[in-house]
């Protein structure tokens, strides 16, 4: 998501409904997918300066989303979004310039628009500026600078950066291997949610690798990124095998979560007697949580 996609924070813009119901229609949330709608409402929005609208309605036209295809159109919505301050506009007309779409192509003009967005906080910016200097697109590489660049961008939520950057840190021979550096992004990255991280550092704090052995906050982790064994479906042996695993280990949290699969059959067959035996065994130890289920 954009970050002029994302909900205002501050006192709503009158357009914001209008915004709001232009996405939904662009994809299908709640109502039939319609593209042609959509841009009905973004064009309303934007008529009275939503720059998230005016924003969209250049990719529309860029792309021929909802409207006949019309760059030119495109670029002149993306410069009144620039100059509104909207920082998604200059990584677009900086696409533009990069790959010559509209325009003449300007590495340089690319260039000044995606530093101008990064140093105004846009991730999608600071991720193409650290893959520029990494691999030398129009500028000369440096690795150095495009890993700090990708760095930024993983600290601003971009998923992309964090991805890459754990990659090179963690697999590609372009980089020597660093636990520590691999260990930072990998926090980052569970920091911002991203659910795949929270188990590859769960199982770090889980087995003492990279990080001082820590049930505790394995446990969180596994928490948060795991579905409930009640929803758990498809993933439920998966999801039994870890707090199986983790109550050997000693984690008496991990007692109860392995006490729910039991009780609802999540990766194994449903034993309630077997489930209340984790439960009180949990209780034994202090664990307020099991007095619940237990009661349940």
């Amino acid at each position: 998501m954009s970050d002029s996609e994302k909900k205002p924070v501050h006192e709503e813009h009158p357009g914001e409904k209008e915004f709001q119901l232009g996405l939904q229609y662009e994809k299908g949330d709640g109502v039939e997918q319609d593209l042609f709608v959509a841009v009905e409402h973004l064009q309303k929005a934007a008529n009275i300066n939503h720059t998230g609208a005016i924003l969209k309605l250049g990719k529309a036209y860029l792309n021929g989303c909802g409207v006949i295809r019309n760059i030119e159109k495109a670029i002149e919505l993306f410069k009144q979004a620039i100059s509104m301050g909207n920082t998604d506009g200059m990584v677009e007309l900086g696409i533009c310039y990069e790959k010559g779409i509209g325009v003449k192509a300007d590495p340089d003009e690319a260039k000044r628009l995606y530093t101008q967005a990064a140093e105004k906080g846009n991730g999608q910016a600071m991720f193409i500026l650290g893959s520029m200097f990494l691999y030398g697109q129009s500028v000369p590489e440096d690795k150095e600078r495009g890993i700090e660049w990708w760095k930024k961008a993983s600290e601003h939520g971009n998923a992309e950066a964090m991805k890459r950057l754990y990659d090179c840190y963690e697999h590609e021979n372009a980089f020597s291997k660093d636990k520590e550096k691999t260990m930072a992004i990998m926090k980052i990255c569970a920091e911002h949610g991203n659910k795949d991280f929270m188990l590859k550092l769960a199982w770090c704090y889980e087995n003492g690798d990279g990080v001082d052995l820590d049930l505790d906050k394995a446990y969180d982790l596994y928490k948060q990124a795991l579905p409930s064994p009640e929803s758990a479906s498809e993933r439920s042996e998966k999801v039994f095998e870890i707090w199986k695993r983790m109550a050997v280990k000693g984690s008496v949290s991990s007692l109860v979560s392995l006490g729910s699969c039991y009780e609802v059959g999540c990766g194994v067959k449903q034993d309630k007697k077997k489930a209340f035996e984790l439960y009180e065994t949990a209780m034994k130890k202090g664990n307020l949580d099991a007095l619940f289920h237990a009661g349940n």
